[in-house]
C-alpha cells in the first residue's frame, strides 16, 4: 500500500485554467472562466464565497451539460477585489 501525502505545492497550477472576463465597468464585479472544470468546482467555490463577509454575490453557470467550462461571477463590497476573494477560496479548498 502506498502512502499519499498532500501538499499545497503538489496542486496543479490554476493560472492556465482560469481566465478573467471583464463584462462590467464595476471594479468590484468580475466573471471568471474555468476551463475543464465541472459543476462540482462551481458548487464548492460558491459555498466558500457566499458566506464570506466581503462577498455580496457569487454564482456560477454551466452553458451546456456536455461543456467542460464553468463561469463564476463574484461581486464584492468596496473593501476588497473579487480576484483576491477567489484566491482566498482556492487556497481554502486546497489547504
Amino acid at each position: 500500500m502506498q502512502n499519499y501525502t498532500s501538499s499545497f505545492d503538489e496542486v496543479p497550477s490554476t493560472s492556465e485554467k482560469i481566465k478573467i472576463l471583464n463584462f462590467s465597468n464595476n471594479k468590484n464585479t468580475k466573471e471568471f472562466l474555468f476551463e475543464n472544470e465541472d459543476a462540482t468546482m462551481g458548487e464548492i467555490l460558491v459555498y466558500k464565497l457566499e458566506n464570506h463577509k466581503n462577498v455580496l454575490f457569487c454564482g456560477y453557470k454551466k452553458l451546456h451539460p456536455l461543456d467542460n467550462n464553468i463561469f463564476l461571477k463574484i461581486k464584492t463590497n468596496s473593501f476588497t477585489d473579487p480576484v483576491l476573494e477567489l484566491e482566498w477560496a482556492i487556497k481554502e479548498i486546497y489547504v
